[in-house]
């Protein structure tokens, strides 16, 4: 029987070589056990990731079943009394890293809420196992949160359970598991990052592999640049947490309104937001994203009426901004130096964006865009003259849209 073991244990390491999906993973190693007879019915892998939003991502994989289900619990979902009730917040958060109960036996079977749920489904014996990636100096967490590591169950009908056989080729087996479990939370970690600081567009860029100094190309695209009114003036007359404050209330406006309609937040300037609408003939064409960029205005308006209200409400300084739209090519890839790159765009379409929306304060109106961005998207648009704008050579026809 060892050999199996040894088998699949090379299987598994191949497959964290291989940064293979952890899912399938999970599914193919329930399969390789029933077919080398360990009785197994139910397998579920918890991946601690010490993530704030995260927390304990598991995945069920159950022999009767043809998919893996994951099941997401947030952090601060479950207070630590609850997570210490549960064989898995056992092992993470004490000393405790294996637990085999004979659901069978009347005392294991009160240890853990979930145990007399599992034996009314005829489960007759429950094999927990946890392993932290964190240095042995590193103190046990103290919350669901804090655990970055992996657990298995694993779970069998039969009625005799596991035998020791089974037992210790299933412990065998783990640390391989864990090398797999390790590659997929890093991968999770390393997207969310990405996702989070480049933007899903940008990020999934630098995760293919784009990411030597040049590697560029030039992309058409909607753009949309907001820029905070008053700010030098708030920074100076409120404390650095109120402007803090204002600053958030202001990029949930604008950068959340940009993520929710399908653009791409690039970057933050100061308190300057620059974000794309990448079209692509197929899946999004300019019409359509130029139509993404305006809803994006109007819903990034309507919040801001939200939130004053509340702000005037608690007698808290108003928020303002302006922003200007356009449409055009943009050098979108890496820039920078050999030790700090940057992904972003630019190009005169960018600078243009921006001159429109400093135009705001000159025209009296909150959003400006110029006749590029109308012809793909003239819903409410209100001409507003040839305009000499700086760096430009022609004078430039702009447009107003009403909120």
């Amino acid at each position: 029987m060892s050999g199996v073991f040894e088998r699949i244990s090379a299987w598994l390491l191949d497959q964290a070589i291989e940064d293979a999906e952890l899912d399938a993973t999970i599914s193919g190693l329930g399969s390789r056990l029933v077919a080398a007879g360990i009785p197994v019915c139910r397998i579920v892998v918890g991946r601690g990731m010490a993530h704030p939003v995260i927390g304990l991502a598991s995945l069920i994989w159950q022999s009767d079943k043809p998919n893996v289900h994951l099941e997401v619990t947030p952090p601060t979902k479950l207070s630590r009394e609850d997570v210490l009730a549960t064989p898995f917040g056992h092992m993470a958060l004490t000393e405790e890293k294996f637990i085999s109960a004979r659901l069978t036996d009347a005392d294991d079977v009160k240890r853990f809420a979930m145990f007399p749920s599992l034996a009314g489904q005829g489960i007759t014996h429950y094999l927990g196992l946890s392993r932290s990636f964190t240095p042995p100096e590193v103190p046990l967490p103290t919350n669901q949160s804090e655990f970055k590591g992996a657990v298995l169950a694993c779970c069998t009908r039969w009625h005799a359970g596991f035998s020791q056989a089974d037992i210790e080729g299933l412990r065998s087996l783990f640390p391989a598991l864990c090398a797999c479990i390790r590659v997929a939370i890093d991968r999770t970690l390393v997207t969310e990052l990405l996702d989070r600081y480049l933007g899903r567009i940008s990020g999934s860029r630098v995760l293919t592999g784009q990411t030597a100094r040049g590697d560029g190309t030039e992309i058409d695209c909607a753009l949309l640049y907001s820029d905070m009114r008053n700010s030098v003036a708030l920074s100076s007359e409120v404390s650095v947490k109120d402007y803090i404050g204002i600053l958030n209330d202001y990029f949930d406006c604008t950068a959340g309104a940009v993520i929710e309609h399908g653009g791409e937040v690039l970057k933050f300037i100061g308190d300057g937001v620059l974000a794309i609408f990448p079209f692509d003939a197929a899946t999004r064409p300019p019409d359509q994203m130029c139509a993404a960029a305006l809803a994006t205005v109007r819903e990034a308006f309507d919040r801001l009426d939200r939130i004053n209200g509340i702000r005037s409400e608690a007698g808290r300084p108003m928020v303002s901004f302006g922003i200007g739209l356009n449409v055009g090519k943009v050098i979108y890839g890496n820039v920078g130096t050999d030790q700090r790159l940057d992904f972003t765009a630019t190009g005169t379409a960018v600078g243009l964006a921006s001159r429109c929306e400093n135009l705001t304060k000159n025209i009296g109106e909150n959003v400006v865009a110029t006749e590029a961005f109308v012809k793909h998207c003239s819903d409410g648009a209100v001409p507003r003259g040839i305009h000499k704008i700086h760096g430009f050579a022609e004078p430039i026809a702009l447009y107003s849209f009403g909120r």
